[in-house]
């Protein structure tokens, strides 16, 4: 972990660079210290059957999901979270300077006790 997701309305790749916020995004969390790199996965998904606000094709909005895993302090997760949506942000302007947009992160945790994954890009503990 983490998984970030971003979802987008109609339209935004339009104004907003996705595959550079999928990399800025990324990079956030494989530069943080925080994250195994080979435990990192971003992708991003356009909602083609989307309505925003007044659902007038003009509004839009992102919406970007970073799930982690269980253990962290409060203190480290809102700083993930700043740091992911100061990230988002930055790539993000252009939408805000166009057109009616929203932008939103959430950071959560999975719940172990229901997760299940299998990942031969992280190199196993030392014994």
């Amino acid at each position: 972990m983490p998984q970030i997701t971003i979802e987008y309305s109609y339209g935004v790749e339009w104004g907003v660079d996705i595959q550079a916020l999928a990399k800025a995004l990324h990079e956030t969390a494989t530069g943080s210290g925080v994250f195994p790199v080979g435990a990192v996965r971003t992708m991003a998904r356009p909602c083609v059957a989307s309505f925003v606000g007044d659902g007038e094709l003009v509004n839009a909005f992102v919406n970007i999901s970073v799930r982690i895993g269980p253990g962290r302090s409060l203190e480290l997760k809102q700083k993930l979270t700043k740091m992911f949506f100061d990230a988002a942000q930055a790539h993000t302007v252009s939408l805000f300077e166009k057109r009616p947009a929203g932008l939103q992160i959430e950071l959560s945790e999975h719940d172990p006790a229901f997760t299940l994954s299998r990942n031969t890009m992280i190199p196993p503990p030392k014994a």
